[in-house]
């Protein structure tokens, strides 16, 4: 269901609405919560919009989460950069905030929310296990009494089809200088990519009409379409990220990748796989205008099998969400430009040829 509220809207009751956007993870995050950070003060004074600046990391509210999930589940890996803080005491700073302003909307944004704490944990956490999904389905009840003050909560969510989500996730793992698994590791049904059955769990909790899902592939502008959601004024705003969710987190190309692959199997220093890795964030042919790779990192035998696991729980969702059905087709979802159409001759290009070059004369 798409759902938006015209700007200075209030809730029934006259408290803000809170619009809680939970991830997911690899669908433009970065670039929705540092649009929020940027403009946060104008959102504020100009629309009522409150998108909260304490007790934040990477411009979100994962220090919220972590203090949701910690007490459910104390094995939860969290980076140790995230503050410690008190849930009372992040709604009490929460309080300070819009009480006595003209506030009539509230935001608050973390991709760790989704199919969390399994997300922030080891991998056993992972599978689509009864005692997994009751961990999860904890967490979404905490999440709903956190918020239990508010009448009026919306949940927004961005979902990508399972398989490129994957290529996403990996790409990045590669990127960071990791090893990643082998297909037959990664193709395990994980359960934050059971869409529906996670859904189901937040309708739920927050009820159906509540949970605004939008799909990553038919967002051309995430930013500005978040915004739309969110009833939000774009006018007068820094939209200058509004287009820019892949600059801001830029997957590499096929040959980046293997490029990537080859200096972590041959032991590169950690500080060249750092080099080398600022370097492909700039000049990488993937982030080449009108450039999208379909495949860097897996086969295209490994997308079909990714989608034939998660058919059923696809079907479900389309039952749901009915515009989801392109994740049932499988070329309709999947429609970006090979990089094997990039000219040949691009400074890009030569680039990524040099650098191969490089690290192939490495012993």
């Amino acid at each position: 269901m798409l759902w938006s509220q015209p700007p200075g809207e209030r809730s029934t009751s006259g408290e803000p609405v809170v619009y809680l956007h939970i991830g997911m993870p690899k669908t433009g995050t970065t670039a929705i919560q540092r649009f929020l950070f940027e403009n946060h003060s104008v959102l504020l004074d100009k629309q009522g919009c409150l998108y909260p600046d304490h007790s934040m990391g990477w411009y979100q509210h994962v220090p919220l989460v972590k203090a949701i999930v910690r007490p459910i589940f104390p094995k939860a890996i969290f980076n140790k950069a995230i503050a410690d803080i008190e849930e009372k005491d992040w709604l009490e700073g929460l309080k300070r905030q819009y009480v006595g302003k003209n506030c009539s909307k509230i935001i608050v944004s973390s991709e760790f929310l989704w199919a969390s704490p399994a997300m922030q944990t080891h991998l056993k956490f992972h599978g689509d296990t009864e005692d997994n999904f009751d961990l999860i389905e904890k967490v979404v009840a905490k999440t709903r009494d956190t918020f239990s003050a508010f009448s009026e909560v919306k949940i927004i969510v961005y979902l990508r089809r399972q398989d490129t989500w994957l290529e996403s996730f990996f790409n990045q793992q590669i990127k960071a200088g990791a090893v990643i698994p082998s297909e037959d590791a990664v193709l395990e049904v994980k359960n934050y990519l059971l869409y529906a059955k996670n859904l189901k769990i937040w309708r739920n909790y927050f009820g159906a009409e509540n949970v605004i899902v939008k799909l990553y592939e038919k967002s051309t502008d995430i930013v500005r379409y978040f915004c739309a959601r969110a009833g939000l004024d774009i006018s007068g705003l820094n939209m200058r990220r509004s287009d820019e969710s892949e600059v801001v987190n830029p997957s590499l190309s096929p040959r980046a990748i293997k490029i990537m692959r080859s200096a972590i199997e041959k032991g590169l220093e950690k500080e060249l796989l750092e080099r080398l890795r600022v370097v492909f964030m700039h000049t990488s042919a993937a982030t080449m205008p009108g450039v999208r790779p379909q495949y860097n990192v897996f086969s295209e035998d490994f997308h079909d099998q990714v989608l034939s696991k998660y058919e059923d729980d696809t079907k479900e969702l389309v039952e749901m969400y009915p515009e989801a059905a392109i994740y049932l087709d499988r070329v309709a979802a999947n429609d970006e430009v090979p990089v094997e159409q990039a000219d040949n001759k691009s400074w890009e290009m030569q680039v990524e040829l040099v650098l191969e070059e490089l690290v192939n004369s490495k012993s």
